[in-house]
Protein backbone atom coordinates (compact mmCIF):
# COMPACT_ATOMS: atom_id res chain seq x y z
CA UNK A 1 0.00 0.00 0.00
CA UNK A 2 1.30 3.05 -1.16
CA UNK A 3 1.10 5.61 1.58
CA UNK A 4 1.15 8.40 -0.68
CA UNK A 5 -2.31 7.88 -2.45
CA UNK A 6 -4.28 7.01 1.12
CA UNK A 7 -6.53 9.77 2.60
CA UNK A 8 -5.09 11.39 5.52
CA UNK A 9 -6.77 11.82 9.28
CA UNK A 10 -8.49 14.83 9.79
CA UNK A 11 -7.71 14.87 13.54
CA UNK A 12 -4.32 16.26 13.23
CA UNK A 13 -4.24 19.73 12.60
CA UNK A 14 -2.31 21.17 9.94
CA UNK A 15 0.09 23.33 12.22
CA UNK A 16 0.76 19.80 14.03
CA UNK A 17 1.76 17.72 10.75
CA UNK A 18 3.54 20.82 9.61
CA UNK A 19 5.54 19.97 12.85
CA UNK A 20 6.32 16.79 12.46
CA UNK A 21 6.91 16.62 9.15
CA UNK A 22 9.57 19.56 10.18
CA UNK A 23 10.78 18.11 12.83
CA UNK A 24 11.07 14.59 12.03
CA UNK A 25 10.52 14.25 8.70
CA UNK A 26 7.28 12.18 9.28
CA UNK A 27 3.85 12.75 7.45
CA UNK A 28 0.48 12.17 9.45
CA UNK A 29 -0.64 8.79 9.59
CA UNK A 30 -3.81 7.62 7.23
CA UNK A 31 -7.27 7.23 8.60
CA UNK A 32 -7.27 3.14 10.17
CA UNK A 33 -10.54 2.04 8.82
CA UNK A 34 -10.98 -1.89 9.01
CA UNK A 35 -10.97 -2.36 5.25
CA UNK A 36 -7.08 -0.31 5.57
CA UNK A 37 -6.00 -2.12 8.17
CA UNK A 38 -6.42 -5.63 6.61
CA UNK A 39 -5.52 -4.41 3.62
CA UNK A 40 -2.23 -3.14 5.29
CA UNK A 41 -1.42 -6.50 7.30
CA UNK A 42 -1.95 -8.32 3.94
CA UNK A 43 0.74 -6.01 1.76
CA UNK A 44 2.83 -6.54 5.39
CA UNK A 45 2.63 -10.55 4.99
CA UNK A 46 2.87 -10.11 1.22
CA UNK A 47 6.14 -7.98 1.84
CA UNK A 48 7.96 -10.44 4.56
CA UNK A 49 7.39 -13.79 1.93
CA UNK A 50 9.29 -11.40 -0.59
CA UNK A 51 12.24 -10.96 1.80
CA UNK A 52 15.43 -13.44 2.20
CA UNK A 53 15.31 -16.08 4.64
CA UNK A 54 18.65 -14.92 5.85
CA UNK A 55 17.15 -11.04 6.25
CA UNK A 56 13.47 -12.77 8.38
CA UNK A 57 15.83 -15.65 10.32
CA UNK A 58 14.65 -13.90 13.28
CA UNK A 59 11.06 -12.89 12.15
CA UNK A 60 11.01 -16.46 11.25
CA UNK A 61 12.07 -17.84 14.42
CA UNK A 62 9.61 -15.24 16.35
CA UNK A 63 6.36 -16.94 14.32
CA UNK A 64 7.44 -20.15 15.17
CA UNK A 65 8.69 -19.66 19.06
CA UNK A 66 6.01 -16.93 20.42
CA UNK A 67 2.98 -16.33 17.77
CA UNK A 68 1.52 -14.81 20.80
CA UNK A 69 3.70 -12.40 21.14
CA UNK A 70 3.59 -11.29 17.19
CA UNK A 71 -0.16 -10.52 16.35
CA UNK A 72 -1.89 -7.71 14.28
CA UNK A 73 -1.11 -5.65 17.13
CA UNK A 74 3.03 -5.89 17.25
CA UNK A 75 2.60 -5.84 13.16
CA UNK A 76 0.61 -2.68 13.55
CA UNK A 77 3.09 -1.08 15.33
CA UNK A 78 5.72 -1.40 12.48
CA UNK A 79 3.44 -0.75 9.82
CA UNK A 80 2.73 3.05 11.83
CA UNK A 81 6.10 3.15 12.45
CA UNK A 82 6.57 3.31 8.66
CA UNK A 83 3.48 4.93 8.05
CA UNK A 84 2.01 1.96 6.68
CA UNK A 85 4.66 1.66 4.13
CA UNK A 86 4.26 -2.52 4.00
CA UNK A 87 7.70 -2.71 2.08
CA UNK A 88 9.53 -0.40 4.43
CA UNK A 89 7.41 -2.18 7.90
CA UNK A 90 8.97 -5.27 6.48
CA UNK A 91 12.38 -4.72 6.91
CA UNK A 92 11.96 -3.13 10.50
CA UNK A 93 9.97 -6.11 12.08
CA UNK A 94 12.60 -8.27 10.50
CA UNK A 95 15.40 -6.16 11.59
CA UNK A 96 13.90 -5.84 15.33
CA UNK A 97 13.79 -9.54 15.81
CA UNK A 98 17.26 -10.13 14.41
CA UNK A 99 18.53 -7.72 17.28
CA UNK A 100 16.83 -8.38 19.48
CA UNK A 101 17.53 -12.23 19.47
CA UNK A 102 21.17 -10.80 19.13
CA UNK A 103 20.77 -8.72 22.86
CA UNK A 104 18.62 -11.25 24.44
CA UNK A 105 19.95 -14.47 23.14
CA UNK A 106 17.31 -17.61 22.26
CA UNK A 107 16.30 -18.10 25.60
CA UNK A 108 15.31 -14.83 26.48
CA UNK A 109 14.30 -13.27 22.93
CA UNK A 110 10.71 -14.73 22.69
CA UNK A 111 9.50 -13.89 26.18
CA UNK A 112 7.26 -10.72 26.72
CA UNK A 113 9.74 -7.77 27.47
CA UNK A 114 8.95 -7.15 31.04
CA UNK A 115 10.08 -7.24 34.68
CA UNK A 116 9.32 -10.54 36.67
CA UNK A 117 7.39 -13.49 36.35
CA UNK A 118 8.23 -14.81 32.52
CA UNK A 119 9.55 -11.96 31.07
CA UNK A 120 12.79 -11.46 29.07
CA UNK A 121 14.10 -9.18 31.71
CA UNK A 122 13.66 -11.72 34.20
CA UNK A 123 16.05 -13.02 36.60
CA UNK A 124 15.44 -17.01 36.61
CA UNK A 125 19.36 -18.59 36.67
CA UNK A 126 18.67 -19.76 33.28
CA UNK A 127 22.34 -19.40 32.65
CA UNK A 128 25.56 -16.58 33.03
CA UNK A 129 24.90 -14.86 29.71
CA UNK A 130 21.46 -14.09 30.56
CA UNK A 131 21.83 -13.03 33.92
CA UNK A 132 24.81 -10.72 33.10
CA UNK A 133 21.94 -8.99 30.84
CA UNK A 134 19.50 -9.41 33.36
CA UNK A 135 21.69 -7.73 35.84
CA UNK A 136 22.94 -4.94 33.28
CA UNK A 137 19.28 -4.13 32.13
CA UNK A 138 17.98 -3.41 35.77
CA UNK A 139 21.00 -1.45 36.51
CA UNK A 140 20.00 0.90 33.81
CA UNK A 141 16.97 0.84 34.90
CA UNK A 142 17.42 1.83 38.58
CA UNK A 143 20.31 4.41 37.83
CA UNK A 144 18.06 6.62 35.61
CA UNK A 145 20.08 6.16 32.58
CA UNK A 146 16.93 7.50 30.29
CA UNK A 147 14.34 9.79 32.19
CA UNK A 148 11.63 11.48 31.54
CA UNK A 149 11.66 14.97 31.19
CA UNK A 150 7.85 15.98 31.96
CA UNK A 151 8.07 17.69 28.50
CA UNK A 152 6.54 16.85 25.21
CA UNK A 153 7.12 17.52 21.85
CA UNK A 154 4.31 19.27 19.67
CA UNK A 155 3.09 16.11 18.31
CA UNK A 156 2.53 15.24 22.07
CA UNK A 157 5.17 12.44 22.58
CA UNK A 158 7.17 12.15 25.49
CA UNK A 159 10.81 13.87 25.40
CA UNK A 160 13.20 11.46 27.31
CA UNK A 161 16.77 11.86 28.57
CA UNK A 162 19.43 9.55 28.23
CA UNK A 163 22.69 9.86 30.02
CA UNK A 164 24.98 7.39 29.38
CA UNK A 165 27.10 8.36 32.16
CA UNK A 166 25.05 7.58 34.66
CA UNK A 167 25.50 3.97 33.89
CA UNK A 168 29.76 4.08 34.54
Amino acid sequence: INSNTNTMSSSVPDAAAAALLNIYGQKTQPEETPDFLSKSQAALTEELGKLSEDQKAGWSKACEKCPDLIGDEHRLMFLRCEVFNAELAAVRICKYWNRRIELFGDNCAFKPLHLGGDGALSSNGSNAKDEAMVKYTLKGLHVGFIRPTQTHDVGGRAVLFADPSRLA
